[in-house]
């Protein structure tokens, strides 16, 4: 699957360093020749993406869900959604 996405990149915490940029990451699942492990790729290519495991993607989804239904007060109308689910019971982003 691909997810349009707009993302910033900070060199150095230096305000000048900071780059936005619209590009398109890939979603997929990943298993290895002889390999039992399930893996999830994000990336946007062979030099900038991140492979997780299975569980721990599911573990991110729950914190990132929790982080945007918890930031959604201080964000703009353009960067989510309304129909954002409020997070699993427990969960709490800032703590």
């Amino acid at each position: 699957m691909i997810v349009p996405v707009v993302s910033r990149r900070v060199v150095d915490d230096d305000p000048a360093m900071h780059h936005v940029t619209a590009q398109e990451f890939e979603v997929a699942l990943s298993l290895r020749d002889g390999s039992g492990e399930t893996w999830v790729y994000l990336g946007a290519g062979p030099n900038e993406y991140v492979e997780v495991s299975l569980g721990t993607a599911v573990d991110l989804l729950r914190v990132l869900e929790a982080t945007v239904w918890w930031g959604r007060d201080f964000r703009s109308d353009a960067m989510v959604d309304d129909d954002i689910r409020p997070p699993a019971a427990g969960l709490d982003p800032g703590g």
